[in-house]
């Protein structure tokens, strides 16, 4: 796609990364409680416990994704405004990955970390594939879009994983 290219990509994605870190912090701060819980009871009322904060929290992020855009307008100049729809692209994906924290760490309380494992991979495979199809075809959004796939099947799979493991396994505690 070119260097111009590549670097708007970039230069989204910079801003994007800070969702990455609260997301990072948000999930430092439950899994030491998530870990010391006992029974599947206790893990189900923690994850609606935690939802009950996190789907607000996404919500008002939510809100303040599109108005936020004006910063990149501000702070780089008009030479980027290509990167805005992929900045938004982006930041409302990555919303999605607050509401999959309680998936996740659930997964870990189970201490099936394959799975996760499994996930990242899944999400490789799907992001290689489809930049394959949709850079040629959109180009930079191509690659947003990619992005964002990545993350949703990630989610869904992450969910699928934690409702069987609260469904049919229990939880080792040792």
């Amino acid at each position: 796609m070119g260097l111009e290219k590549v670097a708007v990509y970039s230069m989204a994605f910079q801003f994007v990364y800070v969702y990455s870190l609260a997301q990072q912090s948000i999930t430092t701060v439950l899994m030491p409680k998530m870990n010391s819980l006992r029974s599947n009871v206790e893990l189900v009322q923690f994850c609606r416990r935690a939802l009950v904060w996190l789907i607000p929290l996404t919500i008002i992020i939510g809100i303040l994704i599109y108005p936020s855009k004006i910063i990149i307008g501000f702070v780089f100049g008009h030479k980027y405004v290509e990167a805005l729809p992929v900045y938004l692209v982006l930041s409302f994906s990555m919303l999605i990955n607050f509401i999959a924290i309680p998936f996740s760490l659930l997964i870990t309380a189970f201490n099936r970390t394959h799975l996760v494992a499994f996930s990242g991979f899944l999400q490789l495979a799907v992001n290689l594939a489809l930049n394959f199809v949709l850079i040629p075809r959109f180009g930079v959004i191509g690659a947003a879009y990619t992005f964002g796939l990545g993350i949703m099947l990630s989610f869904l799979y992450n969910a699928v994983c934690s409702w069987y493991l609260l469904r049919f396994k229990q939880i080792n505690v040792v």
